[in-house]
């Protein structure tokens, strides 16, 4: 639901060498991008990060960099944090 606000906007995850993108559709569902489609966002977290990350989501902040729009990068945090706290 938060994410349908940013319908028809994409935003990519990069980790080293590893990438996706994710497009956002108008129910705020996630589908993956078409192949070069410029992301609104690109969130990059170090791969020696994840396994800090994934133990400890509050430190988002410190471990995951953002480049492009803002408030759909505070959305995807905020979601992260609650798909973390569902996991742990």
């Amino acid at each position: 639901e938060k994410l349908a606000s940013h319908a028809g906007r994409i935003f990519a995850l990069e980790s080293g060498p590893l990438s996706a993108s994710y497009a956002i559709g108008d129910d705020g569902s996630l589908t993956v991008a078409e192949a070069g489609a410029a992301p609104s966002l690109t969130l990059t977290v170090s791969p020696l990060a994840l396994p800090v990350l994934a133990a400890d989501p509050s430190r988002w902040s410190e471990l995951v960099s953002g480049e492009g729009d803002p408030t759909l990068a505070k959305v995807v945090e905020e979601l992260s944090q609650h798909l973390y706290g569902r996991c742990g």
